[in-house]
């Protein structure tokens, strides 16, 4: 459990069938974060774990959001606008990675989910490739705002966390302005 902690941020549960107290302390002192007895139904189980996950998951997207200003992917010249009228322009493959994210925004898409959408197939250098793509794309972000739009899921693939992103053209963009 320590070695766990040292080396990640996992949140560890531990199921057990001992109620003593000191035992459950020892638990919690070495590392373990939530403890719950097998004595529960699953279905109780259940839902207390999806509820301490979905606290976790609301707490991590609330620490990217921009719930003042929304930003916009405008599909006609394939761009980003942000507030204060700033502009990202994006490149055809950039464009079309963050459609996706923008589309399944809160969702983790798996490098294997995104390398699909976007060459079809997989590939054995594909993490790399995904990998360079948003790379390049929270570079050309990064350069216009300070939010990070697009998080990382150790291991598995990207989450796009912010709630205020809507698809538009250049046309409707400019009805909401006026």
């Amino acid at each position: 459990v320590m070695q766990i902690k040292k080396n990640s941020k996992a949140i560890i549960f531990l199921i057990t069938d001992t109620n003593s107290r000191g035992i459950r302390l020892t638990y919690l002192n070495i590392g373990v974060d939530i403890i719950l007895t097998k004595d529960l139904d699953s279905d109780e189980m259940y839902i207390e774990i999806c509820k301490i996950l979905n606290l976790i998951n609301k707490e991590k997207i609330s620490k990217y959001k921009n719930t003042e200003k929304p930003i916009f992917l405008v599909s006609d010249n394939r761009s980003i606008k942000l507030s204060e009228g700033k502009e990202v322009l994006l490149t055809k493959l950039e464009y079309k990675a963050m459609k996706l994210l923008v589309i399944n925004k809160n969702k983790v898409l798996t490098y294997e989910q995104i390398f699909s959408h976007l060459w079809g197939g997989s590939s054995s250098n594909q993490n790399y490739r995904i990998a360079n793509l948003i790379f390049h794309l929270r570079n050309k972000i990064k350069k216009k705002t300070n939010t990070n739009f697009i998080e990382t899921i150790r291991s598995t693939g990207y989450m796009f966390v912010e709630e205020n992103c809507y698809e538009t053209t250049m046309d409707k963009l400019y009805e909401r302005s006026n």
